[in-house]
């Protein structure tokens, strides 16, 4: 069974996706890399050297190659430069000091041009050699060029007060002959700093002036700044010019020998025994690969003109048929050595492409292979990458635990090693004779780099077919410890974070000094005010579900559509608060139903009972018996009995009460006629409790609306309380009154017993003003005297102050009473 397992799985194996085959696939990648770097690298150094497409395939030498022409034709060139400028600006070998050039005509410093006539030079702009020399020294020019810019960074600016800038300003008015007004603070600046260093270095012009006083005079037409600017420029051009000058190498030890005969009978040429001839009949070209020619009147004379039957010579026919390189009457002669016998530039050119342009065409081909052949196993080793030859879950390893962006950046170096390497190691040995080991180094550090690339590219690919390419990011990691200490964090620290991070934005977008910067700095304010915008909103929409829901309007949501963040949360628990408390009252109220359907049940149960001892008591009391105790004993059933009853009533009327279970009829009634009738009846019952009423009634009707049978069972509530609850002996006080619109009831009065509770406890059930319960009161009738004022629509309000005891009723006063 072992067997046929090991069996099925080893028949189950994909070869392709092994470990061997994914090497393979990986080294012939590499290696094709470095055949085509190496490659590459010895056409693009044929190429620079002046090899073409065109000579694939030929086995022509160097000096019959274009490239020798255009190397013959640049060094002509130079050797032409060299000849003019010294006749422009030499005497007898030496840079002659004297000669004088006007800053403001560029065309002096070039070659070809023809020289001006001095006297056609502006001499408040022109300066000798001797002075741009020194000036080149001093670097006065940079100095002067610089003060447009020092204008604005000098902390002084122009100060008018003190003596150099007064001696400026007057000499500004003598030279222009305008107020000082109509120059601006920047000339004045320049001008004083410029001219006092112009003065100082000892420079001026040829009119033995300053350029500063020389733009004061002609404020109208010249500008100062251009003026040292184009000192500046015309500083650079003189420094290339001595440069070209003083390089007379091309001259010697050279593989090339010239000799140029102008109009004017001069000779040059770097052959001294050729300095005494008169014509380039009598040079021998002594295996020279050479041309040869007789120009006159800009035109080459056929008779006696020679050039090479090859590529060389057809550009050099091309090139110098119509550019002179003296003058428009000269002798040229120019031969190169095909033996090159001076190890310069031009021997290791030419060596380079005598040695690899016979291989040029496999190079090529060498190239076109191996790169389609590198990109079918690119393709390949994509597939490849995670999977195992097993089963098709992707396999990660030690390498995809490196964080993406890390990887990535080595990736990246790696490319730009591929890309650069080569050529920077082939650049740094290139004052050295070239050989095959400098081409195959360059094309090992191509691969090197390239091996790197692909360990990385191997590992991005697993990393996406396993999902896990951002799992692996810092940017997540980052992402997910800022988040979670932006949850942590309290709001006021959340909001710190968030508006430190807006202000960084903003100033980095303004520092940049950049209008598409500063339009991106607006737009991202616009979408911060359009986010606070939308936040104020959500906040009003959740503040006006509160509002609702503490109004009594609790079955009312707030809408969550669109709402986020702490919003959305804040929503939710609104939500759930006025689930809470709905859920609360209508438990509340189920269970104030239950307890008033169990009074109501067990008071109706009580009641029938209570009917017969009441009427069997009272048919053993029409026995008349004569013994005492029978007779104290049936009174105080008879009490007793009647007292039960009363509470009983008391407990139905508070359940139907506190269940709004009664009703009401609300008619007109006068108040004051209301209390003056409870007075009346509870007169005897206050004299026999000792107590002294003191009314205080208005004379006139107060009305309101009530059940006037209702209203009686409130007033009568209270007096009964007092009657209770009274210290005998002290006086009882009743006012009604109009205050407002409200017509107001108050009773006070002074508790017998200690008040040592809140005033509200009062209106609760069972709740009495007799601790000790040593009166008859059920410690209901307070209750039900505050509810039913309620149902009444009035407000009931008792105050206590020590003993005192005070009650206050209001109601909404009617203005009229019915006819």
């Amino acid at each position: 069974m072992q067997e046929s397992n090991t069996g099925n799985a080893k028949k189950g194996k994909n070869g392709f996706f092994g470990i061997p085959s994914k090497i393979v696939v990986g080294v012939l990648q590499v290696l094709c890399i470095f055949i085509f770097a190496f490659s590459a690298a010895i056409l693009l150094l044929l190429h620079n050297s002046g090899w073409t497409l065109n000579d694939l395939g030929t086995k022509a030498h160097f000096y019959e190659t274009q490239a020798a022409g255009e190397k013959m034709d640049d060094y002509l060139s130079k050797v032409g430069n060299i000849i003019r400028l010294s006749e422009r600006f030499k005497t007898d070998g030496k840079i002659n000091q004297e000669v004088v050039v006007d800053i403001m005509h560029d065309e002096i410093w070039e070659p070809h041009a023809q020289m001006m006539d001095e006297s056609s030079f502006n001499r408040e702009t022109s300066y000798t050699l001797g002075q741009l020399e020194k000036m080149s020294k001093t670097q006065i020019a940079d100095e002067l060029n610089e003060l447009s810019q020092s204008y604005y960074y000098d902390p002084k600016g122009v100060d008018f007060e003190t003596p150099e800038t007064k001696a400026a300003i007057k000499r500004i008015e003598e030279l222009s002959g305008a107020d000082i007004d109509s120059f601006s603070d920047k000339f004045i600046y320049m001008f004083k700093n410029g001219k006092a260093l112009e003065e100082a270095k000892g420079q001026k012009t040829a009119a033995g002036e300053t350029l500063a006083e020389y733009a004061a005079k002609n404020k109208d037409t010249v500008s100062l700044q251009e003026l040292y600017e184009q000192l500046t420029i015309s500083m650079d051009r003189y420094t290339d010019t001595m440069r070209i000058l003083s390089n007379t190498s091309c001259f010697n030890n050279s593989n090339f020998r010239f000799f140029l005969k102008a109009g004017n009978g001069h000779v040059y040429t770097n052959v001294p025994e050729w300095k005494d001839l008169k014509d380039i009949s009598k040079i021998e070209p002594e295996g020279d690969q050479y041309i040869c020619y007789n120009r006159q009147q800009g035109m080459i004379d056929n008779q006696g003109r020679e050039y090479p039957d090859n590529e060389a010579g057809r550009y050099l026919s091309d090139i110098l048929s119509d550019n002179p390189v003296l003058d428009t009457d000269e002798m040229v002669y120019l031969g190169m050595n095909k033996a090159y016998p001076e190890h310069d530039e031009l021997y290791r050119t030419a060596r380079m492409l005598d040695n690899f342009m016979p291989y040029a065409q496999v190079l090529v081909v060498l190239g076109i292979i191996s790169i389609f052949l590198w990109m079918l196993l690119l393709i390949l080793g994509t597939i490849q990458a995670g999977k195992n030859p097993y089963h098709a879950e992707i396999h990660l390893y030690w390498l995809d635990k490196i964080p993406t962006e890390i990887g990535l950046a080595v990736g990246i170096l790696a490319m730009i090693g591929l890309a650069i390497g080569p050529a920077f190691l082939i650049d740094e040995i290139t004052s050295y004779e070239r050989s095959m080991w400098v081409y195959v180094l360059s094309a090992l550090v191509a691969a090197l780099c390239y091996a790197v690339f692909l360990l990385i590219y191997s590992s991005i690919v697993r990393r996406i077919k396993a999902h896990n390419l951002w799992e692996q990011s810092l940017v997540k990691k980052i992402a997910d410890l800022g988040g979670g200490i932006y949850k942590r964090g309290k709001t006021s620290t959340k909001m710190i974070l968030v508006y430190g991070v807006f202000i960084g934005v903003n100033a980095i977008l303004i520092i940049s000094r950049s209008w598409v910067f500063f339009f991106f700095c607006m737009l991202l304010d616009a979408l911060v005010l359009l986010y606070l915008m939308k936040k104020a909103e959500e906040k009003k929409r959740v503040l006006e579900g509160l509002e609702r829901i503490g109004s009594g309007d609790l079955e009312y949501k707030v809408d969550v559509t669109d709402l986020s963040g702490d919003n959305l949360k804040l929503a939710e628990t609104v939500n759930h608060v006025g689930d809470g408390l709905s859920a609360a009252i209508s438990d509340k109220l189920k269970s104030e139903r239950l307890k008033a359907d169990l009074i109501t049940n067990v008071s109706h149960d009580i009641k029938t009972p209570l009917t017969s001892i009441i009427n069997y008591v009272d048919l053993l009391k029409r026995e008349n018996f004569q013994d005492p105790k029978i007779k104290g004993y049936i009174d105080v059933l008879v009490s007793k009995s009647w007292r039960l009853k009363q509470l009983t009533e008391d407990l139905v009327e508070a359940s139907k009460v506190s269940s709004g279970n009664v009703k009401l009829e609300f008619i007109t009634i006068n108040l004051n006629e209301l209390v003056q009738q409870m007075n009346g009846e509870f007169d005897e019952k206050f004299k026999k409790s000792r107590l002294s009423i003191v009314p205080t009634l208005t004379t006139d009707a107060l009305c309101i609306s009530a059940d006037s049978r209702h209203m009686w069972r409130v007033l009568e509530n209270l007096y009964s309380n007092v009657v209770k609850y009274g210290m005998p002996g002290t006086r009882v006080y009743v006012e009604t009154r109009r205050d407002q619109g409200k017509i107001i009831f108050s009773m006070k009065n002074i508790s017998e017993n200690p008040l040592n509770f809140e005033a509200d406890e009062l209106t609760e059930r069972f709740i009495r003003g007799d601790v000790a319960r040593k009166t008859e009161g059920s410690g209901l009738g307070l209750s039900i005297a505050s509810e039913l004022t309620r149902l009444l629509r009035g407000t009931f309000h008792i105050y206590l102050d020590g003993d005192l005891f005070k009650v206050t009723l209001s109601f909404d006063e009617v203005k009229e009473l019915p006819h």
